[in-house]
């Protein structure tokens, strides 16, 4: 439900790709911005699907540029540090990827923060728009 809002809120053309579909992932060297969306499960796990992507990532990512939406419940929540955006944000700047902007914890209970969203989008608007 969140991707799909993108088109409301993102001014550049982008490609939705599910994970849990992809058999490779070299996928990724025909984009130079990757934007992650997932959500937090448990205590601060990843879904399945999202943990199996990033453990093919096997090559280095130095001309990529990313950034990290993470969904949950984060309401009477101080810490974000144990969700899935620090794992994603790990991998990927290990494999020498570039954060293009700051991540952010998107609270989607009890109802989706569509504000926080779209100030995110906004400032991925203008950071895409200046580069």
């Amino acid at each position: 439900m969140v991707v799909r809002r993108l088109a409301d809120y993102l001014s550049f053309e982008f490609k939705a790709v599910d994970v849990a579909r992809l058999a490779d992932a070299r996928i990724l060297e025909e984009y130079e911005l990757l934007l992650f969306f997932a959500p937090t499960y448990g205590d601060g796990e990843l879904q399945q699907d999202m943990e199996d992507f990033l453990q093919r990532l096997d090559h280095v990512l130095p001309d990529k540029h990313f950034a990290v939406c993470e969904l949950g419940n984060y309401y009477g929540y101080d810490d974000f540090a144990h969700g899935a955006m620090p794992i994603i944000r790990d991998v990927l700047l290990e494999l020498k990827a570039k954060e293009l902007i700051a991540p952010v914890s998107i609270d989607s209970l009890p109802k989706k923060d569509w504000e926080n969203l779209k100030r995110w989008c906004d400032l991925l608007n203008q950071v895409v728009a200046d580069a």
